[in-house]
C-alpha cells in the first residue's frame, strides 16, 4: 500500500491522541473534575488547568492564523464561525451534556482516558454516546431536533467575536488584539493561584493539551492540510471528513460506530477517530507502564443507571450543542466563536446544577 498524505494526517491525529491520552491520564485532567473540585472543596486547580489550556489553544490558533498559515473562516468541522447562531442549541445542548458528563463520571475525553486505564463502565459510556451520536449524524436522527436548534436562530456574517463586537469594521489585527486580551485574562485567573504555580503537572497538562489543539489546526488546515484536501478531491474513494478540524470527542465516537458497521471500508477513518483512539491507547500505555491499570465495573444499579442516563445525555447534548468540553470549551474557544462561549457556560451550569442537585439528594436521604 501506497503512504499518502492521508496516511500521515491520520498517524498525525493519533500520535497527537496518544499524547492527550497519556497526560490527561497522569495530570486527572479533567472538565468535571473541575467543576467537582470547585463545587465541593472551592479548588480551582484543575479549572486553571482548564483555562490554561483554552488561553494556549486559542495565543497559538491567533499565531496560525496572524502568518496566514490557517483559514478558520471556511471548511472547518463543526462550523464554529457559522453566521448562523443557533443560540438555544448551544444553550440547551451545553445543559444536557453538563448533566450527562456529571452523571457519567466525565467527558468525552475523560470517557476515552478511563477506558485506556481499565474502566469498563466508561466503555459501556462510549458504547451509548457512539450509537446516538451515529444515529443523529449518520442515520438523519438529526432531523428530530432541527426544530430546537433552528429555534430563534440569529444570522450575522460570523459569530466571531471581534465582527460580532465591531461589525463591518472588524480586521484581522483586531480579531488578533481580542484574541491575545481574552487569552491573558485566562493566563491571568490560571497563575494567580500560588498552589497552581507549584502545580507542575496540571500546568504541563494546560500547555500541552492546548498545543495539540493548535498543532491539529495545522496539520489538517495548514500546509499538510492542503496537501490532504487536494489528495482527496482526486481519491478514487473519498476519505471520511476531509475538514480543517481539532480535538473534539462525540461526534467521533458515532464515527466509530459508523466505520465498526463496515470495517474494510478504511476510507471511514478519519482525524477525529484517530485522536479518540490514540487518546484511549496513551492512558493505556501509561497506565501499563506505571501499574495504575485497573480493571473497574458498576457498583450497583444505581451506579448503571446514573451512568447510562448520562451518555444518553451526553450523545444528545454533545451532537447538539457541536461539541463537548474539549470540542466546544477548548477547541471552538481557540476560534473566539460565540457560540462555543455560549456552550462553555452552559456545560458548566449544567454541571454545577447537576453536583448541588446530588449533593442535595444525598444529604437528604441521609436525614
Amino acid at each position: 500500500m501506497e503512504w499518502t498524505i492521508h496516511h500521515t494526517v491520520l498517524a498525525g491525529a493519533l500520535g497527537t491522541g496518544i499524547v492527550v491520552g497519556a497526560i490527561a491520564n497522569r495530570s486527572h485532567f479533567c472538565t468535571m473534575g473541575a467543576v467537582s473540585d470547585w463545587v465541593f472543596m472551592g479548588d480551582l486547580s484543575r479549572m486553571r488547568s482548564w483555562f490554561l489550556a483554552i488561553a494556549v489553544a486559542l495565543l497559538l490558533t491567533l499565531g496560525l492564523e496572524g502568518v496566514g498559515a490557517v483559514d478558520l473562516d471556511s471548511g472547518l468541522f463543526p462550523p464554529y464561525r457559522n453566521g448562523n447562531l443557533q443560540w438555544v442549541r448551544h444553550l440547551l445542548g451545553g445543559f444536557l451534556f453538563g448533566i450527562g458528563m456529571t452523571l457519567a463520571s466525565g467527558c468525552g475525553n475523560k470517557t476515552a482516558v478511563r477506558i485506556g486505564g481499565g474502566n469498563l463502565k466508561s466503555l459501556v459510556v462510549l458504547a451509548v454516546i457512539g450509537l446516538i451520536a451515529y444515529w443523529l449524524v449518520w442515520r438523519n436522527g438529526y432531523a428530530l431536533l432541527e426544530p430546537i436548534a433552528s429555534f430563534a436562530a440569529i444570522t450575522f456574517p460570523t459569530q466571531e467575536l471581534s465582527h460580532l463586537l465591531f461589525g463591518s469594521k472588524a480586521t484581522l489585527l483586531l480579531h488578533l488584539a481580542l484574541g491575545v486580551a481574552v487569552a491573558a485574562a485566562l493566563l491571568i485567573f490560571a497563575f494567580r493561584d500560588a498552589e497552581f504555580r507549584r502545580n507542575r503537572e496540571l500546568i504541563a497538562a494546560g500547555l500541552v493539551i492546548g498545543a495539540t489543539v493548535a498543532f491539529l489546526w495545522w496539520l489538517t488546515g495548514g500546509t499538510p492540510g492542503t496537501a490532504w484536501r487536494e489528495y482527496a478531491e482526486f481519491a478514487d474513494v473519498a476519505p471520511s471528513r476531509v475538514n480543517t478540524q481539532s480535538l473534539t470527542f462525540i461526534a467521533p465516537m458515532g464515527d466509530l460506530v459508523h466505520y465498526l458497521t463496515a470495517p474494510s471500508e478504511t476510507q471511514r477513518l478519519n482525524v477525529g477517530l484517530m485522536v479518540l483512539m490514540g487518546v484511549v491507547l496513551g492512558s493505556f500505555v501509561y497506565a501499563l507502564i506505571t501499574r495504575s491499570f485497573r480493571i473497574e465495573w458498576f457498583a450497583d444499579w444505581k451506579d448503571f443507571r446514573n451512568h447510562l442516563v448520562g451518555a444518553v445525555l451526553m450523545g444528545f447534548g454533545g451532537i447538539l450543542g457541536m461539541g463537548c468540553t474539549f470540542g466546544q470549551g477548548i477547541t471552538g474557544l481557540s476560534t473566539l466563536a460565540f457560540g462555543s462561549m455560549l456552550t462553555l457556560v452552559a456545560i458548566i451550569a449544567g454541571s454545577y446544577a447537576t453536583l448541588k442537585f446530588l449533593y442535595w439528594k444525598m444529604m437528604h436521604e441521609e436525614g
